[in-house]
Order: C-alpha cells, then sequence, then structure tokens
C-alpha cells in the first residue's frame, strides 16, 4: 500500500511480523494529511511493529501500535498506528 500526499513523498506500509504469510488491513485517510496535521492509520488482524519504508526501500519511521479495542462504527477489534513524525 502506497501513502501519498503533498507533505510526503511515497512510502509504503509493512507491517513486521514473524510469518511471512501474515497480511492485515489498515484503513487510512485516502485524501492527504497536511504537514502539521495529526496522522493516524487503524489495522485490523495486525501484531508486530508497523514500519513505513521510503521509494528506496529504507525504514523512515517504525511504530508499535496501540492495544487492540473494539471500534462501534466497524464492529471490530482496530489497533491505531500514530505516524505524525513523518
Amino acid at each position: 500500500m502506497f501513502v501519498k500526499n503533498h507533505a510526503l513523498k511515497s512510502v509504503a506500509l509493512a507491517a513486521l511480523i514473524a510469518s511471512p504469510s501474515f497480511a492485515a488491513t489498515a484503513y487510512i485517510n485516502q485524501i492527504g494529511y497536511r504537514p502539521g496535521d495529526f496522522k493516524e492509520l487503524a489495522l485490523v488482524d495486525a501484531n508486530g511493529n508497523v514500519d513505513f519504508v521510503n521509494a528506496a526501500g529504507q525504514v523512515v519511521l517504525s511504530v508499535t501500535p496501540k492495544a487492540a479495542s473494539y471500534w462501534n462504527a466497524s464492529g471490530q477489534n482496530v489497533q491505531l498506528v500514530d505516524f505524525s513524525k513523518l
């Protein structure tokens, strides 16, 4: 998945996990973020840290998601990931 907006270079989102076949679902603002905005995404069925990777494949930010909690809007247990440092 690539996240793109005016303030950021393209970054890929990848979850670091023990099994290479693991896949999580990420819900993210598809409109974009302004440079000073709070930036957060929601993960479903995830475990481990989340790495944000630039186009060269270098990790530019690694985040430990918050503990999972029930989200009434979706009816799912989600983990929030704050990537405002990007």
